[in-house]
């Protein structure tokens, strides 16, 4: 890779590093004062069953989902008018991407999957470690930006490879 293209990459990721940060903090405002670990937070049974392991559970699916349309759109974009060259290289020269589809919803919804598989026990397990019983309104808002970074870190970096190597643009694609 040329350095502009290692520049680009830096520069996207950061962007979309503080992406999830604020997309999923900004979430968490719609918490209720206190989140437990289990069961529902009073209140709020008419918007979700609001509690800790399943909000690790939809950061990590719509985290995934939503990283891989944004991030392949944006490539795709910057591809597209010039903003980033067009590697040598192509995305089915890397083993582990090869497998992954070319389509973006089709990718996104797979990496939505992988994210949760990956993430969710992850993330529960760390709050049982931790022993969190329940977290305050701020301590909750925090924790969700947080881990939608530790989300995207993975994620944001692959789809971004991914895209850059999808070679030329295809129809429905």
């Amino acid at each position: 890779m040329t350095d502009l293209d290692i520049r680009y990459l830096f520069i996207s990721f950061l962007t979309d590093l503080f992406g999830a940060f604020f997309v999923n903090a900004g979430f968490g405002l719609l918490a209720t004062p206190t989140v437990p670990l289990l069961g529902t937070a009073v209140g709020r049974e008419w918007f979700s069953p609001q509690n800790l392991v399943m909000e690790v559970f939809f950061i990590s699916l719509y985290s995934g989902f939503f990283i891989g349309l944004f991030v392949t759109f944006g490539v795709r974009e910057d591809l597209k008018r010039g903003k980033v060259k067009r590697p040598n290289w192509s995305r089915k020269s890397i083993p582990v991407l090869r497998h992954l589809p070319r389509y973006m919803l089709i990718r996104s919804i797979v990496f939505g999957l992988i994210c949760a598989m990956i993430f969710f026990p992850i993330g529960s397990l760390a709050l049982v470690l931790l022993k969190v019983e329940e977290l305050p309104y701020l301590n909750f808002i925090i924790m969700k930006g947080l881990f939608g970074i530790i989300v995207s870190v993975p994620t944001s970096f692959t789809l971004r490879i991914c895209a850059l190597g999808d070679g030329p643009k295809i129809k429905g694609g």
